[in-house]
């Protein structure tokens, strides 16, 4: 088995160390920037029985100074989730007929806690419900315990590997995706709820200030290159009218109108990104000067209220919120919209 090269189990040519030219081992040796490096032939620690050195002394030789192993808290397991593969009803029972108490949406995680007769039991929104797994299924969230040192996102669907270059997940187009190391031609990330290495040709950097809107999550946040400098809760399209999936800019900003015509739908703020879909407020509340305005209740905002009662398209957010995104975003400011 060929080591891919990265920063995990790399064996440097530290031959007169290791004891190990002439021993018999198959092995290549492949000039890296000038630095020489040598891959075995199968798994490093089957060759240190004579004791010359451990696996564990191997390690402290080839990792960077106070680089950390997937072992010891590199790669951190968050347990297992459920993922839905359609927007599916959440059953209070694992059966077909039992009482649907709410909706699993599309791309949705929620915690895995067991099986039953074709049927996951999970928790969501506080909720304990069961999910078909015709429309779902299990997979292990991970995160990196480092620095991002740069977001990307995903130009076309994209296979994730693990270190040996076996499949771990397919990264939908549209993903964003947490570079934690930028290797020569991949980039070793976290997406989607799973770790791996991508490509870097089926991605594009996200730099400066731009926007995300998850759907899955009913979040909208404001990045200054790797930072979050704003989040709010919205409220996206409904399943028959859904926010455009894609990477957008802001290409007009509108105040003090009614959408559609519709006196009940007057907005201080509209910031398009796709034809008529943009960020604007849609809370009920009353404005600086007084006008009455807005459909929804605080508590729709950030929920899966979406599933059912969700915008024509448009990315609904509080009052508040509405009046700071504009201050943040300009025409020509990148917008990511994402499931």
């Amino acid at each position: 088995m060929k080591l891919r090269l990265n920063k995990k189990v790399l064996l440097l040519a530290m031959t007169s160390t290791l004891g190990l030219c002439g021993c018999g081992i198959e092995s290549e040796v492949e000039e890296v920037n000038s630095v020489k490096f040598e891959y075995l032939a199968d798994s490093p620690e089957n060759y240190y029985e004579n004791d010359l050195i451990s696996y564990d002394e191997v390690l402290a030789k080839t990792l960077p100074e106070n680089e950390e192993t997937f072992d010891n808290g590199y790669i951190i397991s968050d347990g297992d989730f459920v993922k839905a593969t359609d927007t599916v009803n959440i059953r209070k029972y694992a059966n077909t007929e039992s009482e649907k108490i709410d909706l699993l949406g599309i791309g949705t995680s929620a915690k895995y806690l067991g099986e039953e007769n074709g049927f996951y039991k999970i928790e969501y929104l506080d909720k304990v419900g069961y999910v078909s797994n015709d429309y779902s299924y299990v997979y292990n969230r991970e995160h990196i315990n480092g620095e991002v040192v740069k977001n990307v996102c995903f130009t076309k669907d994209t296979t994730l590997y693990d270190d040996y270059m076996e499949s771990k997940a397919v990264i939908p187009k549209n993903e964003m995706g947490h570079v934690y190391e930028d290797l020569v031609d991949s980039y070793l990330v976290e997406a989607d709820g799973v770790v791996g290495y991508v490509d870097k040709v089926n991605t594009v950097d996200l730099t400066g200030r731009y926007a995300v809107i998850d759907i899955s999550d009913q979040q909208a946040v404001v990045y200054d290159d790797v930072t979050p400098i704003f989040e709010a809760p919205t409220v996206t399209g409904r399943p028959s009218s859904p926010t455009p999936e894609g990477y957008f800019q802001i290409n007009s900003k509108g105040y003090n109108y009614y959408l559609g015509g519709d006196p009940r739908h007057f907005t201080d703020v509209m910031l398009k990104f796709k034809g008529n879909c943009g960020f604007h407020c849609a809370e009920n509340s009353v404005n600086e000067k007084g006008k009455k305005h807005g459909w929804r209740p605080e508590s729709d905002f950030g929920t899966n209220i979406y599933l059912t009662h969700g915008s024509a398209g448009c990315c609904n957010l509080r009052h508040e919120d509405a009046l700071e995104i504009d201050k943040l975003l300009e025409v020509g400011t990148p917008v990511l919209v994402k499931r």
